[in-house]
């Protein structure tokens, strides 16, 4: 079993790295970008039924990515971003099985910077029948938040790998 991560952005590197045509530490920081969408569609993907995921969002989060730079996908191992989606979702059931905090947003503010949103599972899942029950939307609960650098050699460091291979 794999060593828990405490920093959910150290373990959304780990998942990108699984889509990444080479090891994380090569290649342009752009390239990144991308991989660590995916792995936080395929994240939220597996706290949810299917009827629920929302692919329309990651797909215009890429779109955004590709007009900034239009050769930013060229780093996945697949123009399918839908197939690789479901094969980080596979390997978050099996490295990350545990983890159940939802991500609430995931973006790159300055470029080389991963700033992510979440919420513990209690807090979502309770938000949720709420607003099943009322119809209405209801206010977020507390929300964590995380940066982490993606650029050069901040990527990952060694002690954030152990034990997630």
């Amino acid at each position: 079993m794999p060593e828990p991560i405490s920093r959910l952005s150290d373990a959304l590197l780990v998942l990108a790295e699984l889509v990444l045509r080479g090891p994380l530490e090569a290649g342009p920081d752009a390239e990144l970008a991308p991989a660590l969408v995916l792995a936080g569609a395929a994240w939220n993907r597996s706290l949810q039924p299917a009827k629920f995921w929302d692919r329309q969002h990651f797909q215009s989060q890429i779109r955004r990515l590709q007009e900034q730079d239009p050769d930013c996908c060229a780093g996945l191992k697949s123009p399918d971003h839908e197939a690789l989606v479901l094969e980080l979702l596979a390997a978050k059931r099996t490295l990350f099985s545990v983890d159940r905090r939802s991500i609430v947003s995931l973006h790159f503010e300055p470029a080389d910077q991963l700033n992510l949103i979440w919420e513990a599972e209690a807090i979502w899942r309770e938000r949720r029948a709420r607003e099943r029950l009322t119809g209405q939307p209801s206010a977020r609960g507390t929300l964590r938040h995380e940066s982490a650098p993606i650029g050069g050699s901040a990527r990952l460091a060694p002690r954030q790998r152990r034990g997630c291979r």
